[in-house]
């Protein structure tokens, strides 16, 4: 089983995805899934994901093949993906774009690959994203949960692999700032793991499973960033601020009063 797909495009993104519907099963290879998350501040502001998905197949040619694909509301810059022997011939389609894609692929006969990307903002709870804002006590939190698909149609089972990029360490449990608190994943995925990278300052957070028939991988875990003050306590800090700037103007202007 190998890691193909965005590995070999050298590509890491991210969504919430329903696939339905493939044929020539026994070419597949492996199924990755591959998220890269990225945000503004440690309070987490103006995070986003970017989502990619692509399917492996081995040296077999085959036909044309529709593959529908469900895109969440608020996807930009949808594209496909495609290497090797594999290649797609729909038109990318444009946004806004329909609530289903459908692709249409085929292999020449040598190994390759194809697959899709997409990026979304996180929205509130229930909104369908992958990304949403929480708080864990007075910190505030950024939750990633995703899964949704039915791989049902693939015989024997495929390799199946799933994994976030974040920036910065985070592999280190808890409750404090920095921290993660990992919440589950499908029980026939590996327990994930965070591993940190100095090189590129990102960790990568990793599971897969080597028999996935149907259902999702349920790969959930939250942030905790830094304090995000209330809109109230930001008024009071900023008036404070002004009265210790507008206190030290009129201990100047009487220090220069003195001295003259």
């Amino acid at each position: 089983m190998i890691k193909a797909g965005l590995r070999v495009s050298g590509l890491a993104v991210a969504g919430t995805i329903l696939v339905a519907g493939a044929a020539n099963a026994q070419q597949v290879i492996s199924r990755t899934s591959g998220y890269t998350v990225t945000w503004s501040d440690s309070a987490f502001a103006g995070a986003s994901a970017l989502y990619a998905a692509s399917y492996a197949y081995g040296a077999t040619a085959f036909g044309p093949t529709n593959f529908n694909i469900s895109v969440v509301a608020n996807a930009q810059n949808f594209a496909y993906l495609q290497g090797g022997g594999v290649t797609v011939s729909s038109p990318t389609p444009t946004a806004p774009y329909p609530s289903t894609v459908t692709a249409t692929y085929s292999g020449d006969g040598s190994s390759g690959f194809w697959g899709w990307q997409y990026n979304t903002a996180a929205g509130a709870s229930g909104s369908g994203l992958p990304l949403t804002y929480g708080r864990l006590g007075e910190d505030a939190t950024l939750n990633f949960d995703v899964g949704g698909f039915d791989d049902s149609t693939y015989a024997p089972p495929i390799g199946y692999y799933v994994f976030v990029t974040l920036p910065g360490d985070w592999t280190t449990p808890g409750t404090s700032p920095g921290d993660y608190i990992f919440t589950g994943v499908n029980p026939i995925f590996s327990t994930p793991t965070f591993t940190y990278d100095s090189g590129t300052n990102t960790t990568t957070v990793e599971s897969f499973t080597t028999a996935f028939v149907t259902g999702e991988p349920s790969l959930s875990f939250t942030l905790v960033g830094s304090v995000v003050p209330e809109a109230s306590t930001w008024a009071m800090m900023l008036t404070g601020f002004a009265g210790l700037g507008f206190a030290g103007y009129r201990t100047s202007r009487k220090a220069a009063s003195v001295a003259a």
